[in-house]
């Protein structure tokens, strides 16, 4: 009798335990104002929460500043630069710039991503356009060369401001972009940095506040943000083996750390990239009537790789449209068809079919004149 008891304490603890667990779990998910998960490469939205909110970023707003920086800053990364004065003393975190220190734009760059230094955005931000709110339409034009059309800039590092917001899905596709340029990619997987000492000031031990960078194996970046207004904010991203890169971001969201660990982890197990459609991958030949040449050779111009779950990879479907017969004259490279790929009824890409051969259209007079040529 008393080890049926004991068995059934146990069998109700198991119960209350995992209706904790999802409790938490849940609880994690509504506790997150906006969120959104993509697959870098493609740019599909694996899961999301309020993507579209527009919303403040805190300090993940440095990573927009990071990509204009290095897409808009035309001197060399390493050479030495004085800060701007006005760099000097901003609230907030910070590398502790000084008043004349000497820095590389590449230096300002690690204290900008690692400790989150709102001196060295400012600092770069100036040093890049001149002043910062130049620099601000800069970033813009970085978000939307991004497709990201609902975010907008009052600084270059994040603190609370009028006019100063993002979207989770807008975020998402900026730092997709900047994750492809390597120089970004290095610093943003940078765990600590030491840069030396100068006439101003001791050496900085610079220190990365991602905490998945020490507790995911994949995790290549990316960003941490707080302020009163914004919350908790990170921006997280990983990159498998098979080239899958998920981009986690959330915005307001209390256990941030926890919260983009589980978002990603769900991601990595249940997503794998497959590649649909080779790139210039030959498919046929078709018969050319009027031509010199009896056919043309023809190819998929694009290729497509995309995120699928098991379940969706026997959904896919692809659907070739092209004509049995071509007509002369052909021109090499000439559009003929065009290739759809579905996921289930879903259209996901379409792809341009065309030539390789160029084909000239008969001369039928000067045919019969060669063949008389010739008998005569």
């Amino acid at each position: 009798m008393r080890s049926k008891l004991i068995l059934a304490l146990i069998a109700i603890l198991c119960v209350l335990f995992i209706n904790t667990t999802q409790d938490v779990a849940f609880a994690t998910e509504a506790n997150t104002k906006g969120m959104c998960v993509i697959e870098a490469n493609s740019g599909r939205v694996i899961m999301e929460k309020n993507k579209d909110m527009k919303l403040a970023m805190a300090s993940t707003t440095k990573i927009v500043t990071a990509i204009t920086v290095l897409d808009n800053y035309t001197k060399d990364l390493d050479e030495k630069v004085v800060v701007p004065d006005e760099a000097v003393g901003i609230e907030g975190t910070s590398m502790y710039l000084k008043h004349n220190e000497q820095l590389t734009v590449r230096e300002l760059l690690y204290g900008l991503m690692l400790p989150s230094g709102n001196d060295a955005a400012t600092a770069l931000a100036i040093l890049t356009a001149g002043d910062e709110q130049s620099f601000c339409k800069l970033m813009k034009e970085t978000a939307e060369k991004c497709g990201a059309v609902n975010t907008n800039f009052a600084n270059a590092h994040g603190l609370d401001a009028e006019g100063h917001y993002t979207t989770a899905y807008d975020l998402a596709l900026i730092t997709a972009y900047a994750l492809e340029n390597p120089v970004f990619l290095d610093i943003s997987m940078t765990k600590n940095k030491v840069i030396d000492a100068t006439e101003q000031y001791d050496t900085r031990y610079l220190r990365n506040k991602n905490r998945l960078l020490l507790t995911m194996d994949n995790c290549i970046g990316v960003k941490t943000g707080f302020t009163d207004n914004a919350g908790r904010c990170f921006v997280a991203a990983t990159e498998k083996e098979d080239g899958t890169k998920m981009v986690c971001v959330l915005l307001n969201s209390p256990p941030m750390f926890e919260e983009a660990t589980r978002l990603l982890n769900i991601a990595n197990e249940n997503y794998s990239m497959e590649v649909l459609l080779e790139n210039n991958k030959y498919l046929t030949s078709l018969p050319v009537t009027d031509g010199t040449k009896n056919f043309t050779r023809v190819y998929i111009k694009n290729g497509f790789a995309y995120p699928l779950t098991e379940t969706e990879k026997n959904s896919v479907r692809i659907e070739y449209e092209y004509p049995k017969v071509l007509k002369a004259p052909i021109e090499k490279g000439q559009i003929v068809g065009n290739v759809k790929v579905f996921v289930g009824d879903d259209l996901i890409f379409t792809s341009e079919i065309c030539t390789i051969d160029r084909v000239e259209e008969l001369n039928v007079q000067g045919a019969l004149d060669d063949i008389l040529d010739k008998w005569m």
